[in-house]
């Protein structure tokens, strides 16, 4: 059995099926189980992007999700669910546990599942469902008024301001992967975030660029973002960095436009 923090081995529980291997929370911990070993069992969500969500009973009253780890770009079609040499199930379960302890808000953790076929890991994160909507549909709803709009964005940007100064860089900054719960912001899918002692200024700010990318090819536009940059806060952007992403997201587009008409094509 794997060594854990004494705290998480509090919380959750270590178990083995088969090859597989996982954590889960003591409290509902057959119902957690049975969803990240059986998955095939759960409500499906979504099957789209990089994480494959399904719904699972947990509590009375309350309900799991259940995410599969998938990878996204073009590495995705050698290496579709799985990661190289690295747990990364497991990282996120760790990393996600730490954000909690900080008291930055993430959905309530479940469990984690993990299968090690040689040196390639898959697996699955289950955590407490949140009933709201992702950023990017809360503001398609609201999209009529800006005004409206600017408490919320204020909060999301001091909420990325509080994980930053934090030490944490988020892997995928972007409009779908913060969720409005009420009047709150969540931070969600914490897939290749990563937690550093010292953070530079720069990785900031392209964790900020790669997010204002997220609200232009979502079609927000600049101004939602800027509102939301004036709650994270003063920052200003290396000369270079702006146009660097800028010419990053073109290059994208033409990437991908061109896989999405060879796959309307096949």
């Amino acid at each position: 059995m794997p060594h854990f923090p004494e705290h998480i081995a509090a919380q959750f529980v270590y178990v083995e099926r088969g090859r597989a291997r996982g954590l889960v929370l003591r409290q509902g911990s057959e119902q957690i189980a049975d969803a990240l070993f059986a998955p095939e069992k759960c409500e499906v969500l979504t099957t789209v992007g990089r994480g494959a969500m399904r719904s699972f009973p947990w509590l009375p009253g309350q309900r799991g999700i259940l995410r599969r780890y998938r990878r996204g770009g073009i590495i995705r079609h050698l290496l579709r669910e799985s990661y190289l040499l690295r747990n990364r199930p497991l990282c996120e379960f760790l990393l996600h546990n730490r954000l909690k302890e900080l008291g930055l808000p993430v959905p309530n953790l479940l469990g984690v599942s993990w299968t090690r076929r040689g040196c390639l890991y898959s697996g699955f994160l289950a955590t407490e469902e949140l009933l709201g909507v992702d950023l990017d549909g809360w503001l398609r709803l609201h999209r009529e008024d800006q005004e409206g709009c600017r408490s919320e964005l204020n909060a999301c940007g001091k909420l990325i301001k509080e994980m930053h100064d934090a030490g944490i860089i988020h892997g995928d900054l972007q409009v779908k992967n913060i969720f409005i719960c009420g009047q709150s912001p969540f931070i969600m899918d914490l897939d290749g975030a990563r937690l550093h002692p010292a953070l530079h200024a720069l990785r900031c700010q392209c964790n900020l660029l790669r997010l204002r990318r997220s609200f232009e090819k979502r079609g927000h536009g600049r101004a939602l973002f800027d509102i939301l940059l004036g709650g994270y806060g003063t920052i200003t952007f290396y000369k270079g960095l702006d146009l660097f992403y800028r010419s990053r997201g073109r290059v994208s587009d033409l990437v991908f436009s061109g896989e999405a008409r060879k796959n309307d094509a096949e």
